[in-house]
């Protein structure tokens, strides 16, 4: 069938598709006659991750792209988490519960007299307070506490259904964080962004301050076994000051054990550095050799694909074996190449920034354990030099003294820390909210005229797709090209409509044209033009036949007797 059957098909029933295209546009009209009216609002936050004086204090060693990346992320996540968002459920019923303020949403009364009847609105209150205060969630095993999600799925302040009009992101290569919200009520929109704020940075603050505390009681101990070293040597170092030879030698002793025990973690620690940085180095090495080869065979590709489009286009032109069997040769040489890229996969490997870093801060680990190997030989001979040589008590003693000095210097150390994670409590999580969400004037744009265009032209395509699926699967003659090809039967001509309401057959036949047009009456033409064949082929039986009833071919037979007539011929 050519494409002019199936315009015509189409064009048939032009008034089916107005219709439907009509109905489509009413209906969605209707549709979304009595849809709420959306208003938008905005808060904005500013994390400080970006900021150097930031950086610093968070990581002194700093930190990629990567991390804070991941920060965000993790923010992001903190934002939306079960815990933060049941804040904010907790917060806006109270707010409706309270009759002292104007309620954003007013529920069905049934539901809530229901409700209501099973548990007091003051205990509701209340129970709901203690949650906000305490930052706990709401127990779905507990059956006062199910009752007060059901009320919370009543006002549409349940978990899910915020979620559904809340979005938080970043916004891109900024230190910003946007958090978006969308209901029926203005004032709604703008309290739920600024109390998201509010619940989240005081969560996140209870969060840092839980996290301190338990770094503070590690740092405790911390403490209390750095200065049990510390008095355990400076006893030593007293006793040695204020005893005899034995004294001496005792200490002597002592510290030479202690070298060594030293000695031995140190060698412990030097051989582990030396063996993690041959893994490095071997996954340095193995990332360049994936890295050529993933190259070789990515150039590889390029070539194959343009022989192989080479060689079809030559075999498109001129067919051969030959080029079949290359064509196929260079497909098997790509597969090949597209499974080795495959299988060399460098997402198995850490990046290669980070080996690198890696093997740096490895190679500078075992050069210190080296130094501190080397120290502790020369403290153990120069020790046991001693022993043998009875050398004078002062050697002892600075020996003592350094180790007095060392442990002196740790147990500051650790004290320091400890008051660092005391006074970061006092701190907050660094969060400043710089936009805060204001009432939306105007409602956000209904697009009511665009969705009743889409719904009219999706239906009218979608009806205009239908006939055509249907007339092309009908197997039904639509066409003289496919009666030919069904029936084998040659087809002298097809005749044209013709519009015969205003004129009779006998006078397009019998009616001349005027003589400065040339050939108008169209069916005096075929008329003509079938006679013509009629009398040619020599047939005494001829066909007429129509792809409906009642299309002319009575008045198509009457016509040409008529002609025949005409030119006072019988047949």
């Amino acid at each position: 069938m050519d494409i002019v059957y199936f315009i015509q098909a189409v064009w048939k029933r032009k008034w089916l598709i107005i219709t439907i295209f009509l109905v489509a546009v009413i209906a969605a009209y209707f549709f979304t006659l009595h849809e709420k009216k959306q208003y938008f609002s905005k808060a904005e936050i500013a994390t400080g991750f970006t900021m150097n004086d930031q950086v610093r204090l968070n990581n002194d060693q700093g930190f990629d792209i990567y991390t804070i990346n991941l920060k965000f992320d993790n923010v992001i996540k903190t934002f939306t988490s079960p815990q933060v968002i049941s804040l904010l459920s907790y917060t806006l019923i109270l707010h409706d519960l309270d009759k002292s303020q104007t309620p954003f949403r007013t529920p069905d009364q049934q539901q809530l007299n229901n409700l209501f009847s099973r548990i007091s609105p003051e205990d509701v209150q209340k129970i709901f307070s203690q949650k906000l205060q305490q930052m706990k969630m709401l127990s779905s095993f507990d059956t006062t506490e199910r009752k007060l999600i059901e009320l919370l799925k009543i006002y549409g302040y349940d978990e899910e259904s915020l979620l559904k009009n809340i979005q938080v992101y970043r916004l891109e290569q900024t230190d910003y964080i946007d958090i978006d919200c969308t209901t029926e009520n203005p004032l709604l929109s703008a309290y739920i962004v600024n109390s998201l704020c509010r619940e989240f940075n005081r969560f996140y603050t209870s969060y840092l301050v839980q996290r301190s505390a338990e770094n503070i009681q590690l740092l405790d101990t911390l403490i209390a076994q750095k200065k049990a070293f510390l008095d355990s040597q400076q006893n030593r170092l007293n006793n040695v000051l204020r005893g005899g030879d034995a004294a001496v030698a005792e200490a002597n002793i002592s510290l030479i054990q202690d070298y060594q025990t030293k000695l031995q973690q140190k060698q412990s620690d030097y051989n582990n550095a030396q063996i993690a940085l041959k893994e490095v180095q071997r996954q340095l090495a193995q990332y360049d050799q994936l890295q050529k080869t993933i190259f070789e065979n990515n150039t590889a590709i390029i070539q194959l694909n343009k022989q192989i489009s080479d060689l079809q286009t030559q075999y498109d032109n001129n067919p051969s074996p030959d080029l079949a069997n290359r064509i196929s040769s260079l497909r098997k040489q790509l597969q090949d190449r597209l499974a080795q890229n495959s299988q060399n996969s460098l997402s198995d490997l850490p990046p290669k920034a980070t080996l690198i870093q890696k093997a740096s801060d490895l190679q500078v680990e075992i050069q210190s354990d080296q130094a501190d190997i080397e120290d502790l030989q020369n403290a153990i001979r120069s020790l046991s030099a001693n022993i043998r040589s009875s050398a004078s008590r002062s050697v002892i003693i600075d020996a003592l003294q350094k180790e007095v000095d060392r442990a002196r210097a740790d147990y500051l150390n650790a004290q320091e820390k400890y008051n660092n994670a005391v006074n970061q409590p006092a701190q907050d999580a660094g969060f400043k909210q710089i936009l805060v969400g204001q009432p939306a004037v105007n409602p956000l744009p209904s697009h009511r005229f665009i969705i009743m265009g889409l719904s009219g032209f999706t239906a009218m395509f979608l009806t205009i797709f239908l006939i055509v699926f249907f007339e092309y699967i009908d197997l039904s003659v639509k066409t003289p090209s496919f009666f030919i090809k069904q029936t084998g039967l040659p087809i002298l001509s097809p005749v044209n409509r013709v519009n015969l309401k205003k004129n009779r057959i006998w006078d397009l036949l019998s009616m001349a044209s005027p003589k400065h047009e040339k050939r108008q009456n169209t069916i005096r033409e075929l008329i003509r033009k079938i006679r013509h064949q009629i009398e040619k082929s020599g047939n005494r039986i001829i066909l007429f036949t129509s792809t409906e009833p009642q299309q002319g071919k009575t008045t198509l037979i009457q016509a040409l007797a008529y002609s025949f007539s005409l030119s006072k011929k019988k047949y």
